[in-house]
């Protein structure tokens, strides 16, 4: 099995530091979150809001060790995740890369997730969200709300991707 094919295949969790919300990505972009007992009963939006971003954050940086883990393992210790730039053109890439935000919304509006060079995560619920929907219906907003923003990050690397490096590669477009 490959680097593509161990990647598809990952699983990774994460638990906010208060342990009331646990979200898993499975391989590039399928999402699930879940709540304590409870938690959804007695949470405050600010607190639903600190404590998604909080475990969006964490879900992040175990999925990057998961993947430098696969990438050693594939390579021998030979291949690096973000390794510092081998020329100028790199070095423009990581650092546009550092301030690219993307961001996703839940289909009706109520959940948006947005972060700024996968590192500064936050996420918004409208006032009143939480006492009008259901614990099920928050759930799968946030979701949404994660899935459209991976869409958008990788729409948005793909871009950028392209602006700085399209003159170093000889392709005929048409």
């Amino acid at each position: 099995m490959g680097i593509s094919e161990r990647v598809d295949g990952m699983v990774v969790r994460a638990t906010s530091p208060n342990g009331s919300i646990t979200a898993t990505v499975r391989g590039m972009d399928a999402i699930e979150v879940s709540f304590a007992p409870g938690f959804y009963q007695r949470a405050s939006e600010q607190e639903m809001e600190t404590q998604l971003a909080q475990v969006a954050r964490l879900l992040w940086a175990n999925r990057m060790r998961e993947y430098q883990a696969i990438l050693d393992d594939e390579s021998g210790g030979g291949l690096i995740v973000d390794a510092p730039g081998a020329d100028r053109l790199d070095d423009q890439f990581y650092e546009q890369r550092e301030n690219l935000v993307a961001e996703g919304r839940s289909a009706d509006g109520r959940v948006r997730v947005t972060v700024r060079g996968m590192r500064d995560w936050s996420v918004h619920i409208s006032p009143g969200a939480i006492d009008q929907m259901r614990e099920q219906e928050m759930l799968s907003a946030a979701v949404q709300a994660a899935e459209a923003l991976i869409r958008d990050q990788m729409v948005k690397l793909n871009e950028l991707k392209f602006a700085i490096y399209r003159d170093e590669v000889d392709v005929d477009l048409r």
